[in-house]
């Protein structure tokens, strides 16, 4: 028989981002980031250099410079997308496999640390999403790790892991708001913290709103559009048009694209710390006559905050709709903290202070926080029997958090019609689920089969086919089942009882029961659904 590899009880806390994904692990008593390439963080990017070869982190996004077709950034935004692909050397990749990828190379930084030794292989992790991902996203998550090789124990949400941090071995009974913008999506969480220095720790959700796509890429893309307008005034030539006749193949612009958002992205960051910055590319583009033309203007702060100030006054709304959700005023916030790389923008904090009339809490990394927030978590959850104990002595205490229900949950009824089971906002006890159910009936003689369509939105809607101003669907399908041999009988006379119950993951189970006969059927929206 041969050797069976040791399994670590570390638990891995991952930060999966849009932009940059952390890990950290909890050791001697406290979160610890672990370095990816020297860096505490590491770009949420892949490349392809040929069918075999495959790039992840750092190397990937400097190859997407010369490379743009084969590089993959920003992929949690099609996470729980079934339709979406990307298609690189005649290959088609899912969501789930692109984000294994980079769950898979920080595995490989974590078991490759210097000061820090994993005393096995590392298997278990406790992975962040953002409050309002849907159900499909956290399948797509679950699949991700899996793909990688980790079992997931329990996915948390971000805005509640940086929550985690801000109380950990300290004295709070705070009401909290969590404002949480990173590279795509935004969430506000309102919690109730009550914490103790000995180990205790309650954590309320009060309240939670959010927007899954808006974040520094938005930013980005305002000021690759800003910067692009300029050039095109200069030079004639339009780098982010791919469709015009401009003497100019795909390759050439796509390639210019990326070194335009390398600069963008680079113009964003200084502009946190200066008025102004200089915006240089020497041979960005050839135009059709073969002179080289260079990219060489400069960008204030206050051009930059005019283009996303419509952006970041969305968040401000957002921020209005949670605390009005909680049934909570500004004066009922304790203390505000900002999380994601995104709130390092200026115009954010500033317009966090007129909002609140104070300034947010500041005594911690936004970036790193999320992570080191799931690693204190993680080392509180129970791994299985097999794996080799690390020593460490676990955080004092436990963990406890009352979560809420992140959508409104229901089926499809006769008329495209939504049928609401489980409202947005119900409070889920710790360690335990919530169920609701809702009695229906066949809707023609002899129906001998009903089938069952899962929909969660974020609003109170009347049909599921009802979009948003910007033309997307506000109910999204989550799963679909069949209850048979149901007794044939005229329209309306048999019965059919829809159960939903949801626990503290936000997974949802759901069952269909004949009334006459008692015969059930079920689907568990996890990983394990097809």
């Amino acid at each position: 028989m041969g050797l069976v590899p040791t399994k670590s009880s570390y638990v891995l806390g991952i930060d999966l981002g849009t932009s940059t994904s952390i890990v950290s692990v909890y050791t001697k008593g406290k979160g610890k980031v672990l370095t990816i390439d020297g860096k505490d963080y590491m770009p949420s990017a892949v490349s392809f250099v040929d069918k075999d070869t495959k790039l992840v982190g750092e190397q990937a996004k400097s190859r997407a410079i010369i490379a743009p077709e084969n590089t993959v950034t920003s992929i949690k935004r099609h996470m729980g997308d079934s339709e979406y692909k990307v298609k690189i050397f005649d290959e088609e990749y899912t969501p789930e496999q692109i984000s294994g990828d980079i769950l898979s190379k920080l595995i490989e930084a974590a078991m490759n640390q210097q000061d820090f030794d994993p005393n096995g292989d590392l298997k278990y992790a406790v992975i962040c999403v953002p409050a309002n991902f849907t159900d499909n996203a956290k399948q797509a998550t679950k699949k991700a790790a899996e793909i990688a090789g980790l079992e997931v124990l329990y996915l948390l949400e971000e805005p509640v892991a940086a929550s985690i941090m801000y109380g950990f071995n300290s004295n709070k009974d705070q009401n909290i708001l969590v404002y949480d913008l990173g590279g795509g999506t935004f969430d506000v969480c309102i919690l109730n913290a009550k914490t103790t220095a000995g180990g205790e720790y309650k954590y309320e959700i009060l309240a939670k709103e959010g927007i899954p796509t808006l974040g520094g890429d938005d930013f980005d893309q305002r000021l690759m559009e800003h910067i692009n307008k300029k050039f095109l005034e200069e030079n004639g030539i339009d780098l982010l048009d791919l469709q015009k006749d401009q003497g100019i193949n795909r390759k050439k612009l796509k390639q210019a694209q990326q070194k335009l958002k390398e600069v963008a992205e680079k113009a964003k960051m200084e502009l946190s710390e200066m008025d102004s910055t200089s915006v240089v590319v020497p041979n960005i583009v050839q135009n059709e006559e073969g002179e080289l033309l260079h990219l060489d203007t400069e960008v204030t702060r206050e051009e930059f905050e005019g283009l996303i100030e419509d952006l970041v006054n969305k968040t401000e709304e957002t921020v209005k709709l949670a605390i009005e959700n909680g049934k909570l005023t500004i004066d009922d916030i304790d203390r505000i903290i900002l999380v994601g790389g995104s709130t390092l923008v200026p115009i954010v904090k500033r317009k966090i202070k007129e909002l609140f009339g104070k300034e947010p809490y500041s005594n911690f990394n936004p970036r790193t926080i999320v992570s080191e927030g799931a690693a204190i978590f993680g080392a509180t959850l129970a791994v299985p029997d097999d794996a080799k104990d690390n020593g460490e002595a676990k955080p004092e205490g436990e963990i406890e958090l009352t979560q809420q229900v992140t959508h409104n949950l229901g089926i499809m009824i006769a008329g495209m019609k939504f049928s609401k089971i489980i409202g947005k906002g119900t409070e889920i006890p710790p360690e335990a689920s919530v169920i609701e159910e809702k009695e229906y009936t066949t809707q023609k003689d002899n129906q001998t089969e009903m089938s069952i369509y899962v929909y969660q939105c974020s609003e109170d809607i009347e049909f599921i086919n009802q979009v948003d101003d910007e033309g997307k669907a506000k109910a999204v399908f989550i799963g679909e089942f069949k209850l048979k041999d149901i007794p044939a009988a005229l329209k309306g006379v048999e019965l059919i009882n829809v159960r939903f119950e949801v626990n503290a993951e936000n997974v949802i189970k759901v069952s269909a029961t004949s009334k006459s006969t008692g015969r059930s059927e079920e689907i568990t929206l996890n990983i394990e659904r097809e």
